[in-house]
């Protein structure tokens, strides 16, 4: 059987009041998730590429303050779940398969590191939106300082 290969792909749309939203692609299928200042940031997502790209493994759960999506890594799938209740679909909030994708460590690892460096160059952040810019305001961790020697020279990236 010739199965199509299907892209995955992140994009970051949105920074406001303390979240940041991103979409997940895989094929024609989307799904949105948040991080939210509160909790969990892109840093995290970072920090789990550079785990997997190290253990060749690696799971990332985040709390958007009421329900939880999860990143596994098995070395040979990417499982994407959460426990959203989409109107009736979910209502007792059992964690629900998304997408489960057939994918490399270093496809993962990219993806992922380039839709950080994306949104940095984007526009799309707002670090009044996310961080301590004043004496007050949200406390969510600086997006523009997320950086990766290793990506960037694994992946060949001039990154500024």
């Amino acid at each position: 059987m010739n199965e199509t290969i299907k892209e995955f792909k992140i994009t970051f749309t949105r920074c406001k009041a303390g979240w940041i939203d991103f979409d997940v692609s895989y094929g024609d299928e989307t799904i949105s998730y948040p991080f939210t200042y509160i909790w969990h940031s892109p840093g995290d997502l970072l920090r789990f590429a550079q785990r997997v790209y190290r253990d060749n493994k690696g799971i990332l759960n985040c709390d958007a303050e009421g329900w939880d999506w999860y990143f596994e890594y098995d070395g040979t799938y990417l499982t994407i779940s959460d426990t959203y209740h989409y109107d009736d679909e979910n209502p007792d909030g059992d964690q629900i398969t998304r997408f489960k994708i057939p994918i490399d460590k270093e496809t993962l690892c990219k993806t992922i590191y380039l839709s950080i460096i994306t949104f940095q160059k984007s526009g799309l952040y707002i670090p009044e939106e996310w961080e301590r810019t004043k004496p007050y305001g949200y406390w969510g961790e600086p997006v523009m300082k997320l950086k990766s020697k290793l990506f960037d020279k694994l992946f060949q990236l001039q990154v500024e």
